[in-house]
């Protein structure tokens, strides 16, 4: 896909879907099959706006795989932590966009964050 800002949607789409699989806890793994399917809302609300099929196959990229890949050999911490950097880079641009534009923040803009260190604690 050649819109990075679509495919990181599909990529942590794709990587909570997998921590979700893997994760033995059923609470912890529903949470995040929650948030692969808000990725995956976001990835079609992004491919709508910008004038795409939002039908489209949403393909996870080789990094993304790779990732994936590496949290079965060296534990899913790895993918979480790459995960966590994502939604922090996220939401700091989101907020940073907000400011200076002057939009009221809700305090939504930094759930992800809050969720994944939540489960870091555990």
């Amino acid at each position: 896909m050649k819109d990075k800002a679509i495919q990181t949607e599909v990529d942590a789409y794709y990587l909570y879907g997998q921590l979700a699989k893997h994760e033995q806890d059923k609470t912890i793994a529903s949470v995040f099959k929650q948030m692969s399917e808000i990725e995956k809302g976001h990835a079609i609300a992004m491919a709508k706006q910008k004038g795409l099929d939002p039908e489209m196959n949403f393909s996870p990229s080789w990094r993304a795989k790779i990732l994936n890949f590496m949290g079965k050999v060296f534990g899913d911490d790895i993918v979480l932590s790459s995960l966590m950097d994502t939604e922090k880079s996220l939401s700091h641009a989101i907020l940073t966009e907000k400011k200076k534009r002057n939009i009221n923040i809700r305090g939504s803009e930094t759930n992800h964050v809050a969720i994944l260190q939540t489960i870091f604690e555990r």
